[in-house]
């Protein structure tokens, strides 16, 4: 079965279920090195390979950070109405644990809007696929497929740089999940903070490794 069947088939409850599918499908000659297929987390990924291959070396671990991270923040003073962007998404990890996260704590949050800002597009339809899943389709979800703001690496001609003009707002208050991209050297780090400045809240998810 592909990964999509899977995710149809069981549901997602949380971040693990979908480390749990991906480690599922990572073919047996890489199951103890998945690591292999990852280029250390810093590709952008074109394959489902690549991406189970990804959740199966990684997803644990991010999970736990962002456990980590979130535990010291204090969920019951968020608004009962905001919106989430998360940049550089991947695979929809870190908005994925923040949603556990409000389950568990039994914060009942009213999400407007979930912007998801990724160059593959094979990890964005898959972020898209798994926050459908785990809201049950009750979030708009916009997705924009371009690379984030760089200073000296070189874009496919195929894709574009986040500008400005892509991201529409739709509240006044804004969670800005950055996981696994701020350690990244060539990312236009001023650029990002111009783009994310009309927010009143950053929850930085920050890890080593992409």
């Amino acid at each position: 079965m592909t990964y999509e069947e899977l995710l149809m088939q069981r549901g997602v409850t949380c971040l693990q279920d979908i480390i749990n599918i991906a480690k599922e499908l990572v073919p047996d000659f890489l199951k103890d090195k998945p690591w292999i297929k990852t280029d250390h987390g810093t590709a952008v990924y074109q394959d489902d390979i690549q991406l189970n291959c990804y959740l199966s070396a990684y997803g644990t671990m991010h999970r736990i950070k962002l456990e980590d991270l979130f535990s010291g923040l204090d969920f019951t003073q968020l608004p009962k109405s905001f919106e989430v962007i998360d940049w550089g998404c991947g695979q929809g990890i870190a908005t994925l644990k923040f949603m556990d996260t409000l389950d568990e704590q039994n914060i009942k949050a009213d999400i407007t809007q979930i912007t998801l800002i990724e160059p593959s597009t094979k990890a964005l339809n898959r972020a898209i696929l798994n926050i459908q899943s785990r809201s049950h389709y009750s979030i708009p979800i916009k997705a924009i497929n371009k690379y984030l703001p760089v200073s000296d690496i070189c874009v496919p001609s195929d894709k574009k740089i986040l500008e400005g003009d892509d991201i529409d707002f739709q509240s006044s208050f804004v969670i800005h999940l950055f996981s696994n991209i701020l350690d990244i050297e060539q990312l236009d780090l001023k650029r990002i903070a111009k783009l994310s400045a009309v927010s009143y809240t950053h929850l930085r998810a920050h890890e080593t490794g992409r």
